[in-house]
């Protein structure tokens, strides 16, 4: 039963699961940049704040802001590096999320097309039945004349289904 959709919605669930885990590598990789640019402005006013209340010398004081504003340069560096790599994994994650939506709405649609072709049997068969019922049914009256003709009548909903197409209400 519909095994090349399954498959393809298996695919698409792994292809998806590897992108969402890239996109979540590369946004904790800018959340660690981030986090130490947070830390080393924290250590820079802290050290404006030291070299201001007489606890740092402030030639001292000034290599170490030198040192922190190097430092956050070169992190603001790697985080720019990481950006087109961020859009990449953001792209691929949305192109894998539509790709598993498109997969999971083809497995419902063959999964709809052969219920209704199960169906369709089934009411062939029942209409089979009402045949062989209808034709017991004339066999008993005794009739001679090939016609159920006042002998059986199909209720409203079953006329107005099959003459207009009209779907029963019940």
């Amino acid at each position: 039963m519909n095994t090349y959709e399954h498959e393809e919605v298996v695919r698409a669930e792994r292809e998806h699961a590897t992108a969402t885990e890239a996109l979540t590598a590369v946004e904790d990789q800018v959340s660690v940049v981030e986090s130490r640019i947070a830390e080393k402005s924290a250590a820079r006013a802290q050290t404006v704040a030291d070299v201001r209340a007489g606890k740092l010398d402030e030639k001292t004081g000034a290599l170490r802001l030198v040192i922190l504003e190097e430092d956050v340069h070169d992190l603001h560096v790697l985080l720019d590096d990481t950006k087109p790599r961020v859009a990449a994994a953001t792209s691929a994650a949305g192109l894998t999320a539509h790709a598993l939506r498109m997969a999971r709405e083809a497995l419902a649609a063959c999964e709809r097309a052969e219920t209704e072709r199960e169906l369709d049997a089934k009411a062939l068969e029942l209409e089979k039945k009402l045949l062989r019922a209808l034709v017991e049914r004339y066999r008993v009256s005794g009739r001679r004349n090939d016609s159920l003709w006042n002998l059986w009548s199909p209720s409203p909903e079953l006329k107005a289904a099959v003459n207009s197409g009209s779907l029963p209400k019940l």
